[in-house]
């Protein structure tokens, strides 16, 4: 479950990108040696194998056309975001430790931007899976992260995360990675802010938890609340998919922004 809406209109970004994508293939498709190994490999894998072989052929090299056509596509469609959302591109490394940047087996950064105050990330975690056989799979959880820093920690450790839904129910909440050690849920007065995302602090910390969760940023954040994780100063705004919409980023920003700002207000530990 996510809560940046979904963009419902045309994105010219995006359009940008589907353009250049096909021409991107169209050129690569139309290069002499792309054409020649095209005939090539058809006519040969028709001619020593079976006639069936010759279309096969000639869709898988289609396919791996379009698939370095869309990679290509999708890294200048990057470049294009970060400038039109102000921003300039940034290292792809993992730079703080909040639960779900140490969550999974593996752990890489995809895309990343930042303005000197805000980072943006593409990041995945990655859980590693071996059977009985020894062979191995993975399953990558992809998110959209907005990250900020504090030098001087307002609170020690402060997290809300999302209830699932349906039948994933049972799994708890949106929660992957390790929680640092002396946090429990803590309850503010809204059960609709309950029913909506767990809330989680330093145990120590929970006055300053709930003077955090002002009633006017319950307000707010019952109904435009993305889920979080805070810790050593470390702000992660987290979205549990990749964003494609440019507006979609803009509120992303513009939601981390807010939920600094509460954060924040109540100034460092002492």
């Amino acid at each position: 479950m996510s809560t940046i809406p979904r963009a419902n209109f045309e994105d010219p970004l995006l359009a940008e990108r589907s353009r250049r994508r096909m021409e991107l293939f169209r050129t690569r498709m139309l290069t002499p040696w792309v054409v020649a190994l095209l005939l090539i490999g058809a006519i040969a894998g028709g001619v020593a194998l079976h006639p069936a072989v010759a279309p096969v052929v000639v869709v898988l090299a289609m396919a791996i056309t379009w698939y370095f056509a869309d990679s290509k596509a999708r890294a200048e469609w990057w470049v294009l975001l970060v400038h039109h959302l102000g921003m300039e591109l940034d290292v792809c490394t993992i730079d703080g430790l909040t639960p779900l940047l140490r969550s999974g087996d593996e752990r890489e950064v995809l895309r990343a931007a930042s303005d000197g105050r805000r980072r943006l990330l593409v990041f995945r975690s990655t859980d590693v899976s071996r059977d009985s056989k020894g062979n191995e799979s993975k399953t990558h959880h992809d998110y959209t992260c907005v990250q900020l820093k504090d030098a001087a920690p307002a609170i020690r450790f402060l997290s809300a995360h999302e209830h699932r839904v349906g039948w994933a129910k049972w799994l708890g909440d949106d929660l992957r990675g390790r929680t640092i050690g002396g946090v429990d849920e803590f309850k503010v007065e809204s059960v609709d802010l309950h029913e909506k995302f767990e809330l989680r602090s330093s145990t120590v910390d929970g006055e300053r938890a709930r003077m955090i969760f002002s009633p006017s940023f319950i307000l707010w954040f019952t109904r435009q609340g993305v889920a979080f994780e805070y810790e050593g100063g470390d702000l992660l705004v987290i979205v549990d998919r990749v964003l494609e919409h440019a507006e979609e980023y803009k509120v992303l920003l513009a939601r981390a922004d807010e939920i600094h700002t509460a954060i924040a207000r109540v100034g460092p530990t002492s």
